[in-house]
């Protein structure tokens, strides 16, 4: 599927919106949560308006109110304003929501990776430091043989 211009039009369009949020907990721009979310969508066979909806599915929640979900409505339609405001059960809202969940879970799983690998390297080196000290004063206490 060729996607429109419509569709080049939605990722400016969060850029714009979410342009000063970052993600909470790792300090990363909060559009690449939308992108992968979008990414997702597509390869999963998504229509051009789900992953239009995956880019602009927090647009309303994270500050922009009826506004924004107007905005939303005049300039990608009322199904991509459906699919983000959860409206209709469909095939298209599980996509987008599954979508949504599988980038929050990778995210979550790298930077617990993360933070595990610098605690690890923190306690490695802390435990290293009291071994040196151990092993220096072990080596003064024992008598030369």
């Amino acid at each position: 599927m060729i996607l429109s211009n419509r569709f080049s039009e939605a990722p400016i369009y969060a850029a714009e919106l979410h342009a000063t949020q970052i993600r909470k907990g790792s300090g990363v721009r909060y559009i690449a949560h939308l992108l992968g979310t979008a990414s997702i969508a597509l390869e999963y066979g998504a229509s051009e308006d789900e992953p239009i909806a995956a880019l602009l599915h927090d647009a309303i929640a994270n500050g922009g109110g009826p506004p924004t979900r107007e905005a939303i409505r005049r300039r990608f339609g009322d199904t991509v304003t459906a699919i983000d405001r959860i409206l209709i059960a469909s095939s298209s809202v599980k996509l987008v929501s599954a979508a949504d969940k599988l980038y929050n879970v990778r995210s979550i799983l790298k930077y617990s990776r993360q933070s595990i690998r610098r605690y690890c390297l923190g306690t490695l080196q802390r435990q290293k430091r009291r071994f040196s000290l151990v092993l220096s004063f072990v080596s003064r206490s024992i008598p030369p043989s």
